[in-house]
């Protein structure tokens, strides 16, 4: 009879033979891992990578208004007040947050391409393709900006999976692009260098990755590398450091309360007696509607 040294030692080499086919399981598993994400899916490759990227937080501060001005709602629309500037770019449109049939939008052409987008955002976008040539040297275009309702249903109907049903979606607004490179658009447009760039540089131009890695949850869509939406400068800012979704940037803010971080101020209200309170002294001052039945109002310090 064998005694337990024995037996142990007798077992040995098979627990050695099945450890070491265990681990070049695992390996190739890894391996096929990396290689799908590489070639199959280039934009999980980089959303992963990116996830490990540190950013530096950017702190939205909570402060007390000093003096403030009741401005009529109605005034702000119609434009009657110069220094006020009407802007649509912090609308928030989603399945819970439909777009209403007669929105007023605020679109124009874009250069001679005949695609319309939403004025507030034009220079920032002309400013941002070209900076993203010169530093990249890929030429970058809209393959998509604003559709009609009835566009956009027919997107819907053609690809339900990559397309969100009519009046959920933000092409509506004309505050949405799909961008592509030569050959290279959807999720292909992460492995140009121009779209690796406008991943990393859209917010310093007032343009946000709407949908970005890991936030389906959230967004109700997957990672989409090639759509861009017009936020504005400041809340760009502030959704990119923080890693925050337009949705989860509007949680931030405290309807009635006010804010400042990096020389802009904020405050989201809801309308009383059809007006909005803007402090004295801010200057530069946007007001947009969020969709959702209140204001946002941004001013500079």
């Amino acid at each position: 009879m064998k005694s337990p040294r024995q037996s142990a030692a007798h077992h040995r080499p098979r627990i050695l033979l099945a450890l070491s086919v265990a681990a070049l399981l695992i390996l190739m598993l890894l391996g096929g891992s990396i290689l799908y994400v590489t070639v199959a899916r280039p934009d999980v490759g980089y959303g992963l990578q990116d996830l490990l990227r540190k950013r530096t937080a950017l702190e939205l501060n909570e402060t007390e208004a000093g003096g403030t001005e009741a401005v009529l709602l109605a005034d702000i629309r119609a434009g009657t007040r110069e220094e006020i500037t009407w802007q649509n770019s912090l609308w928030l449109v989603n399945a819970a947050h439909p777009l209403s049939e007669d929105a007023e939008l605020m679109l124009t052409e874009y250069k001679d391409t005949e695609l319309l987008v939403d004025r507030s955002g034009v220079s920032a976008l002309q400013e941002l393709l070209q900076t993203a040539e010169e530093e990249t040297g890929d030429r970058i275009y809209l393959m998509s900006s604003y559709r009609t309702r009835e566009e956009q249903e027919a997107e819907y109907l053609a690809d339900p999976q990559l397309a969100v049903p009519a009046g959920t979606s933000e092409h509506e607004t004309g505050l949405a692009l799909d961008l592509y490179v030569y050959q290279k658009a959807q999720r292909e447009f992460i492995t140009a260098k121009g779209g690796v760039w406008i991943q990393e540089h859209a917010h310093e131009y007032g343009w946000i990755i709407r949908y970005p890695f890991g936030k389906k949850s959230v967004t109700g869509v997957s990672f989409e590398p090639w759509h861009i939406r017009y936020v504005g400068k400041p809340h760009a800012a502030l959704m990119y450091a923080n890693r925050w979704t337009l949705e989860e940037y509007l949680e931030q803010l405290e309807i009635g309360r006010f804010y400042t971080a990096a020389g802009y101020a904020f405050s989201r209200q809801e309308p009383r007696d059809g007006a909005l309170l803007i402090p004295s002294d801010w200057k530069n001052v946007t007001v947009s509607a969020d969709n959702t039945g209140a204001y946002i109002l941004t001013g500079q310090l």
